[in-house]
C-alpha cells in the first residue's frame, strides 16, 4: 500500500497534458512500436550501437510494452501526442514503503525531440508519484553524452547526485552514467513557480479520485 492507503493499481490511470496524454497500453500498440522501433539516432543515446536497426518484430514490441506493466513494482505508459503513440515512459522498482522509484522515458523517433513532448511527460508521471503515489524522491540513470535527456530532467527538478564513474563502453569509450534525482518537495516548489504547471495538482485530485472509487477501468493486456 502506498502512504496514501493505495495499492499500485494493475491498470495505471490515464494521465493528460496539454499536449500529451499517457495511457495503458494496448495489445494494438503492439503494431505501432513494431513499425516504429525507436529511432537508431535516439538509440545511440541509451548507449546503442551504430548498428541498430529501424524497427522491431513484433515479439520485441510486445516485450517492450509487457515491460511497461510488469513486474509488480513497475507503472507505465505509452505516450500519445495528437492521436499518435510517440513515445513510452514508466517508473521501475517502485518501493511504497521507501518511498522511492526510477523514472525512463523514450520518444520514438527524432521528429518528436525538442517539442518540449519529453518533459511534459516527465512532469506528469512525476506528479503521479508525488502526489498520488506518495513517493518521496525518484531517480533516474542518464548516459553523461545524453545532453537532451539530461536538460529534460533538469527543467524537471532532477539534481546531478553521482556518477558511475567510465560505467560504460560504447564507440571505443568509457562513459560515465550521471545518477539523478528528485525530492517531493523540489518537484512541488518546481511546479508551483511555473505556469506551465498550472493543472498538474487539479489532475492529482483527478486521479487520487478515481484510483480511490475504483474509477481507472482495465485494459487487457499487450
Amino acid at each position: 500500500m502506498t502512504p496514501i492507503g493505495l495499492p499500485l493499481p494493475d491498470v495505471v490511470p490515464v494521465l493528460r497534458g496539454p499536449h500529451v496524454v499517457l495511457r495503458p497500453a494496448v495489445p494494438a500498440d503492439a503494431g505501432v512500436v513494431a513499425r516504429l522501433g525507436v529511432d537508431p539516432a535516439i538509440e545511440r543515446l541509451f548507449g546503442a550501437g551504430r548498428g541498430a536497426r529501424r524497427g522491431l518484430t513484433s515479439g520485441e514490441a510486445r516485450a517492450a510494452l509487457a515491460r511497461l506493466s510488469g513486474p509488480a513494482d513497475t507503472q507505465g505508459w505509452v505516450i500519445e501526442q495528437a492521436g499518435r503513440l510517440v513515445g513510452l515512459a514508466r517508473l521501475s522498482a517502485v518501493e511504497p514503503g521507501e518511498r522511492h522509484a526510477r523514472f525512463a522515458v523514450t520518444m520514438l523517433a527524432r521528429e518528436h525531440l525538442g517539442r518540449g513532448l519529453g518533459t511534459e511527460t516527465t512532469r506528469l508521471v512525476l506528479t503521479y508519484a508525488f502526489a498520488v503515489l506518495g513517493l518521496h524522491r525518484v531517480t533516474a540513470r542518464v548516459l553523461s553524452f545524453n545532453e537532451r535527456a539530461l536538460a529534460c530532467l533538469r527543467a524537471c527538478g532532477f539534481v546531478e547526485e553521482g556518477r558511475e564513474r567510465e560505467s560504460v563502453p560504447f564507440e571505443g569509450l568509457w562513459h560515465d552514467l550521471v545518477i539523478m534525482g528528485v525530492l517531493d518537495r523540489e518537484f512541488a516548489g518546481l511546479a508551483a513557480a511555473r505556469p506551465e504547471c498550472a493543472g498538474l495538482a487539479a489532475l492529482a485530485r483527478v486521479v487520487r479520485d478515481e484510483l480511490a472509487t475504483g474509477a481507472v477501468s482495465r485494459a487487457p493486456s499487450p
